[in-house]
């Protein structure tokens, strides 16, 4: 529209410059009297209207410029934002292929576990142990004091003077409990559950499944690790930590492999680099028993007061994550056994 009426202030600019140029030879301006004549007020309108004409026409052309010059950056803009968008969008194509193939390069497989657990063992229902303990106790103190090695102790530390601090035993040690006579004790130091659970999303501590009795909440990825002083079947093998000073036990595991046949996954955790960002929830079940109710009345009560005090994972044979006390925030499920969530808000962190 703009464009129409500048040909027209133009054209009609040109033909009043013309009419005015004729105008101008057949007239006179002024009379004898240094007056201006009718016919030169005609002449002088006809300049006024020329020179508006012209200077419409100018202010059109100024616009007309203006808007072209205002379209053309808004067509820069669209051309710089669309190639921007497309920019970006191949760098997330090219993010994600190489996080896919970052997922191939590190999968989840060969998942073991190494973990320390301490285990309270001042229940009365374990007091017979305990003393049977102490005096094996004194036999193996002595023997270590002086250097020597014996059947079923794995391995121990010393103060600079040599003075054993503490040590590790297994099922074959006289200090370990029998199955038989001693069925609270084994079965509280003899096996172990653990349950690693991964949510992609955080969830609220108090809307875990194992809090609120419900299954609104299921983890992304599930894994089981089962451990024992004489491990069978499924299990891996776990010792027994012993602290002299603090009369401390610990339940040591080194090497603990979680069977994938037991897993459980959404397909969502495939890979090591999913893992970042994840919040992970350690169960500590009471899930073991030693099959005579006289005596699996009381293990809940004790797993309780189960805590964990470290814990690493070996993944794919090489890459290791290790989790500090410091890192876990301890809660308890619906029967007041403990939960740990560990948030992998930066995964490197953890790597060791």
């Amino acid at each position: 529209m703009l464009e129409i009426l500048l040909t027209v202030f133009k054209y009609t600019g040109m033909f009043l410059t013309g009419i005015f140029g004729v105008f101008g030879l057949m007239v006179k301006f002024k009379d004898d009297q240094n007056k201006v004549t009718k016919a030169g007020k005609i002449a002088l309108a006809m300049i006024i209207v020329s020179s508006l004409i012209a200077i419409g026409s100018q202010t059109l052309e100024l616009i007309i410029t203006s808007n072209q010059r205002e379209k053309a950056a808004e067509e820069r803009a669209d051309a710089a934002k669309k190639q921007a968008e497309e920019t970006l969008a191949a760098v997330k194509r090219t993010e994600q292929t190489i996080s896919e193939i970052r997922r191939g390069l590190y999968p989840l497989n060969d998942v073991r576990v190494r973990y320390w657990i301490s285990v309270p063992t001042d229940h009365v229902r374990l007091k017979d142990y305990r003393v049977r303990f102490e005096k094996e106790l004194d036999k193996v103190v002595g023997f270590l004091n002086k250097g020597q090695r014996i059947p079923g102790i794995t391995g121990w530390s010393a103060d600079p003077g040599r003075n054993v601090l503490s040590f590790s035993f297994d099922s074959s040690s006289a200090l370990a409990p029998h199955r038989a006579d001693e069925q609270l004790a084994y079965t509280i130091l003899g096996y172990a559950d653990l349950e690693l659970q991964f949510y992609v999303r955080p969830i609220k501590p108090a809307d875990h499944p194992a809090v609120t009795g419900e299954l609104r909440s299921i983890p992304d990825l599930t894994l089981p690790v089962h451990s024992g002083l004489d491990p069978r079947g499924d299990s891996g093998e776990h010792g027994v930590e012993y602290t002299i000073g603090s009369k401390q036990f610990r339940l040591q595991a080194f090497s603990v492999k979680s069977d994938p046949a037991y897993w459980k996954s959404n397909g969502k955790i495939v890979g090591i680099p999913d893992l970042n960002g994840c919040q992970l929830f350690v169960r500590l079940p009471s899930m073991t028993g030693s099959g005579d109710d006289t005596i699996d009345k009381y293990i809940p009560e004790i797993r309780k007061r189960f805590a964990l005090d470290t814990l690493s994972l070996s993944i794919a044979g090489g890459q290791e994550f290790w989790f500090p006390e410091n890192s876990f925030t301890r809660h308890v499920d619906k029967h007041g056994l403990p939960l740990y969530e560990i948030k992998l808000d930066d995964l490197t962190k953890f790597r060791r």
